[in-house]
């Protein structure tokens, strides 16, 4: 094999292994079905209602990156949005600690209904 052909390989198995070490802190750290976004931003905290008119919902999948505000993005009950289903699909994504291992934080969006 040529030299670079070694160091290629090499990098490639290397990348593997870190991401293998990494999965497996996250699961040993947070669980096998909690991610570290529920350790700090649990669902209960990313949700707030004063009243059925202003719910809102702040969707961070596997976790908002701090000291950045949220895009702010308006449903509509008339149009067949449904914060419910943001929440779950939210939730689901929080909950793979695989994907969120090497995810990072998002920017986050704040749902709201406007009508």
């Amino acid at each position: 094999m040529k030299i670079l052909e070694k160091i290629f390989f090499g990098t490639v198995i290397l990348v593997i292994i870190l991401a293998l070490a990494l999965s497996v802190i996250s699961k040993l750290k947070y669980g096998e079905n909690k991610s570290r976004t529920e350790e700090t931003f649990p669902v209960s905290a990313t949700i707030s209602a004063s009243s059925a008119e202003k719910e809102t919902y702040t969707a961070c999948g596997c976790g908002c990156c701090g000291g950045t505000e949220p895009k702010e993005q308006c449903l509509y009950r008339g149009k067949g949005d449904d914060m419910e289903k943001i929440k779950q699909d939210d939730l689901r994504i929080r909950q793979d600690s695989s994907s969120c291992a090497l995810a990072g934080c998002s920017m986050g969006v704040r749902y709201r209904y406007c009508d």
